[in-house]
């Protein structure tokens, strides 16, 4: 059971661990809320830390940010309780995702930033629509395939590589690691652009062919 004196509000993991002599690096710094008032420039009261970290957990609206107003909801001064944090927590509870400006309240929403969440976990991992829409909607997820993908690359557009395949799943892939699976260059044109380009090029030819009364052929009917 979760203890403000002992454990972490963020990972719930026990704070006063004693550090291991053989492994020093893994202890974490930890930290006791402590009474602080602070003004602004012109002698003005600013939040306290509950207030911040209640902020911070709305523009979040992801497990950790549900699991940590839990806490706070029962305690009305930290300083009082003695909460304990990791420092290590603290700073990354306290940036938000670039994705946290989703419109919160609606299933699909939510499901998509736990989904958007769940893949950042693992950002060397290649994913395909279909196991992500799975994975969508084990989270509660209700739009459709594709209208989820779409939303999906939205939200990602500047952290992801897309690659669609005719007749296969499109595939996702983190930029900073599409280059361990595939090789991609840079190129003026898309493919589908010149491919365009050379169907264009046909019909032109194609029109500018002129056909003789011999050159041509009269389809007879079937009986």
């Amino acid at each position: 059971m979760f203890e403000y004196k002992r454990d972490c509000m963020f990972c719930v993991e026990e704070c006063l661990l004693p550090i291991d002599d053989r492994h020093p690096e893994r202890w974490d710094r930890v930290r006791t809320c402590v009474t602080k008032e602070r003004f602004d420039a012109e002698r003005n009261p600013l939040p306290t830390m509950k207030d911040m970290l209640l902020d911070i957990a709305e523009q979040r609206n992801d497990d950790i940010a549900r699991r940590v107003k839990l806490h706070l909801d029962f305690v009305s001064d930290l300083p009082s309780a003695e909460c304990k944090y990791h420092v290590r927590c603290y700073n990354s509870f306290t940036k938000v995702p670039k994705y946290a400006d989703l419109p919160t309240g609606i299933a699909y929403e939510n499901a998509l930033k736990e989904l958007i969440e769940y893949m950042n976990r693992d950002r060397s991992r290649m994913w395909n629509s279909v196991e992500l829409h799975s994975l969508y909607s084990d989270l509660g997820g209700r739009l459709a395939r594709r209208d989820m993908f779409s939303k999906l690359t939205d939200c990602m557009s500047k952290d992801i590589i897309v690659v669609r395949v005719d007749g296969c799943a499109t595939i996702v892939c983190f930029r900073e690691s599409v280059a361990k699976s595939l090789k991609i260059f840079k190129v003026d044109d898309t493919d589908e652009r010149s491919i365009g380009s050379v169907v264009r090029q046909f019909k032109q030819e194609a029109r500018s062919i002129k056909y003789t009364h011999r050159s041509t052929c009269t389809a007879r009917p079937v009986e």
